[in-house]
């Protein structure tokens, strides 16, 4: 199974079960009335008793079952869950060339302070025109060496950042519809 394959499902049952947890941890005890579900209690039109019969089918002309609701979340929830796979996705790719980029630029960083550098390199790096000292110009020829490489790790931890804000804003959305989907049963 692909290393994405097993990053995307277990951020998806991780975020699946910290709803569930923080559902079964919610604290008891008062509790503001107007926040709780209620059950629907019918409305008292006259203080008789109704004859009720022995057999009951529900109407279901009576019961609202918000399914249009229920159906939109369900779809938008689905979304938000494969764009959360997709994200999962770019972050195991952007992390993996990140590894890479960082131990490339380690090699070449290293290949760079034991290389005896010419004057035309010298030149090339702009120490002769600008007078550098020599600590400023063993900056400056550092720098330029390394600069490819420095560059490729700026690219993927931009690219790593931008897919965990994605995955981020695709995980409310999905705990936005679990939510609504909730509130809609209870009514």
């Amino acid at each position: 199974m692909k290393v994405s394959t097993v990053l995307s499902n277990a951020i998806f049952l991780a975020f699946v079960f910290s709803q569930t947890l923080f559902a079964a941890n919610a604290p008891t005890g008062t509790q503001d009335s107007r926040k709780m579900p209620t059950a629907a209690t019918p409305p008292v039109t006259s203080k008789r008793a109704v004859n009720l019969p022995p057999v009951l089918k529900i109407n279901s002309s009576d019961i609202n079952m918000n399914a249009v609701l229920i159906d939109s979340n369900m779809q938008s929830a689905y979304r938000a869950k494969e764009c959360i796979k997709e994200n999962s996705e770019d972050i195991s790719h952007h992390y993996l060339m990140l590894h890479k980029s960082i131990s490339d630029y380690r090699n070449k960083a290293n290949e760079c302070k034991n290389k005896a550098y010419t004057l035309e390199d010298m030149k090339n790096a702009g120490c002769v025109a600008n007078n550098l000292s020599v600590t400023q110009c063993s900056k400056q020829l550092f720098y330029m060496c390394v600069s490819k490489e420095k560059a490729e790790i700026q690219k993927e931890s931009s690219g790593l950042g931008d897919a965990g804000w994605a995955a981020e804003s695709c995980a409310k959305e999905l705990r936005k519809n679990a939510h609504s989907i909730i509130n809609t049963t209870y009514q």
